[in-house]
């Protein structure tokens, strides 16, 4: 059995981040960042987390610590899926990909040759039903068990009111 890790990456201004696809079977489709885990990785105690690192920093360009990345509180047989906040410090500088939902976002990536684009999702349902299609729906059942935990970090969501939040966003933009 495969094992992979994904992540749900957000960015409290602009969303959660899906990458485009396009593939024989599947046709044009939206997915998470993530992916199988290397063998080299099953040596640490954590390689789901190390693989979805290495993953969002191969199809994205955003080059994230294995430590940033939180559980997401939601493992399903050989899939485990963690949360990373994003800010625009952590855009790669030679992105060069925009937001196909909005392209004036200053937030660049640098897809993979497997993406066509990337969308930020404010919506969960939304972003639920746009992942559907990719891995057998398993994402979108993962997505919806940790709405709960990941709607206070969208844009207006709850996170904003608590202060350290505010100062550690200031900072970090």
């Amino acid at each position: 059995m495969k094992q992979r890790g994904f992540v749900f990456a957000v960015h409290p201004t602009h969303g959660l981040l899906l990458l485009r696809a396009s593939k024989k079977k599947k046709g044009v489709h939206f997915q998470l960042p993530g992916g199988h885990v290397d063998a080299d990785e099953l040596a640490f105690d954590d390689p789901h987390r190390r693989a979805a690192a290495r993953e969002l920093c191969e199809e994205t360009g955003i080059a994230l610590a294995h430590d940033r990345l939180a559980d997401a509180g939601v493992d399903q047989q050989d899939r485990k899926y963690f949360l990373a906040m994003l800010t625009r410090r952590d855009a790669p500088a030679d992105g060069c990909d925009r937001d196909l939902a909005d392209p004036s976002r200053p937030f660049l990536l640098k897809l993979s040759h497997e993406h066509t684009g990337f969308e930020f999702v404010a919506d969960l349902e939304k972003a639920a039903a746009m992942i559907r299609q990719h891995s057998g729906g398993h994402n979108s059942v993962a997505l919806a068990a940790a709405a709960a935990r990941l709607r206070p970090l969208l844009p207006g969501g709850d996170w904003w009111r608590d202060e350290r939040a505010q100062d550690w966003w200031r900072d970090e933009r």
